[in-house]
């Protein structure tokens, strides 16, 4: 048997072995000539992010200013190395011209383990691309012109709905409210399902959906702090399903999409919308597994517009000028309509409220960072970088959108940044990403958001009250609010 000291020399081995291990493995960038931050032992640059002193957008924002005019930041979330593509060129080759070799996304996850998350937006580009092929023409101009009148038609009841609220001179949380508007829109839109969310009290229904993101939100939070190789085990596929609580949200979507087939054939809705092509996938390509996968997805996406929408308002609260600019070029545009309705033409034709849009979307990215995973080894143009398979690279979208020599004063909310298009980078702005695995349902996120801003701005005036402040959640989603209170006067 081993006596005290055996063993203490054993220990004093292994902490010898780890040690150097860890010194050589965060030589990675060191060797490649890339700049960054001096990695810690055991915690690599994330040692506040893991203690909880300092969240992880505060911590790439901080990283992308102090390196922002470096190509390339090599660092290391946790012991595993990561890259910073900073250069617009290069950014370009990662998200379009080289995207086949950026095929993944990044997001570590189980099928098994994690149901929910096997999905359009976190698969590789091989298996997502034939979905997004059945997908895509769900989103071209002519399915969306269609989906305006049915929008139109939400928007009375949402107007009727929020003068009942007005009327009782509660204070009423805004955010809350358009959540429920933007759930109703998505869900009557692209699902052939009514929601019912437009009415008092809590939704059920709603309200389960609510929790079922937010506790996928948390369980990708909490796996980010795992180390991969603790992901990669077997054993993750096994004990990963019960340990993060998956299998509650996965039963409930089961029951939804269930719901959801049971309630259109009840209506007799036969209509080529999402649900359809969906559920029609099933008969060939993908399995019950995916497809409530993917109908979890796109109804999780439904919370960046009724985020994007509430930080619209706002904006808006505290600049009243621009409100009011904004309200002119809606009544302006309705008032050149014959028909004194409008259409999908007339809110392309706003140039205005689309410069609101994107300012918004500026201030308040979707995510930090876009994520891309090499599959197979990569040398960036006009230099001798050559990163391996599996690497993980990121786009600092927050850094980019708040970098003064790109965005003079980007505190400040200022639409007229986007008046004139031409003055800006593209590979400078990514509301969306870009390139083969942008955003798939960006088009119907910005006609849905311009809609619920076109129903307030033009029929209440939002104003700032006691309680109206920004409070964020945390991390995953930069601009997602927790609650929001505004002051709505309905204009006569």
């Amino acid at each position: 048997m081993l006596g005290f000291l055996e063993i203490l020399y054993v220990f004093i081995a292994f902490f010898i072995v780890l040690y150097y291990y860890y010194k050589i493995k965060f030589n990675f960038w060191k060797k490649r000539g890339i700049p960054g931050p001096k990695p810690i032992l055991f915690f690599g640059n994330t040692k506040d992010v893991i203690l909880r002193r300092m969240n992880i957008m505060d911590f790439r924002k901080e990283l992308y200013n102090k390196y922002r005019n470096e190509p390339l930041i090599g660092f290391f979330d946790q012991t595993e190395p990561f890259l910073f593509v900073n250069d617009p060129e290069l950014i370009k080759d990662v998200l379009i011209t080289d995207s086949a070799v950026f095929a993944g996304r990044g997001s570590n996850y189980s099928e098994k383990a994690d149901p929910l998350d096997h999905h359009i937006f976190y698969m590789k580009t091989d298996k997502a691309q034939p979905i997004r092929a059945k997908v895509s023409p769900m989103f071209t101009p002519s399915k969306l012109r269609s989906m305006v009148p049915i929008c139109l038609e939400r928007s009375k009841n949402f107007k009727d709905w929020l003068d009942t609220l007005l009327s009782r001179n509660e204070e009423i949380n805004y955010s809350d409210m358009i959540e429920k508007y933007i759930s109703d829109l998505s869900t009557t839109c692209l699902f052939g399902y009514d929601l019912e969310a437009l009415k008092d009290g809590e939704n059920k229904v709603l309200q389960q959906i609510r929790k079922a993101v937010s506790a996928n939100t948390w369980k990708n939070i909490c796996k980010s702090l795992l180390p991969n190789i603790v992901m990669q085990n077997k054993l993750y596929d096994l004990i990963g399903y019960y340990m993060f609580g998956n299998a509650q949200e996965w039963q409930f979507f089961t029951a939804l999409v269930k719901n959801i087939d049971s309630y259109r054939k009840k209506h007799g809705i036969d209509r080529h919308d999402l649900t359809n092509v969906i559920m029609g996938l099933k008969q060939n390509e993908i399995t019950d597994q995916l497809v409530v996968a993917n109908i979890f997805a796109f109804m999780a996406a439904s919370e960046t517009s009724s985020a994007t929408a509430t930080n619209t308002m706002y904006e808006l609260a505290l600049n009243q000028s621009i409100q009011d600019k904004l309200r002119e070029e809606i009544k302006s545009v309705r008032a050149s309509n014959k028909e004194k309705q409008i259409t999908y033409d007339d809110i392309n034709t706003m140039s205005y409220l689309d410069a609101v849009f994107k300012e918004t979307l500026r201030k308040y990215p979707i995510a930090d960072v876009i994520g891309r995973q090499a599959i197979s080894c990569y040398t960036f143009r006009n230099s001798k970088v050559t990163i391996p398979k599996n690497q993980l690279v990121g786009i600092p979208v927050c850094g980019i959108h708040y970098n003064p020599d790109i965005y003079p004063k980007p505190e400040v909310y200022d639409p007229e940044r986007f008046i004139d298009p031409k003055t800006k980078n593209s590979m400078h702005y990514f509301p969306f990403g870009h390139g083969p695995r942008n955003c798939i349902g960006e088009r119907f996120g910005i006609l849905e958001t311009k809609i619920v801003l076109i129903t307030i701005i033009e029929n209440y005036k939002v104003e700032p009250c006691e309680n109206t402040k920004m409070i964020y959640n945390w991390e995953k989603i930069v601009q997602q609010t927790r609650s929001m209170y505004l002051k709505l006067t309905k204009i006569n």
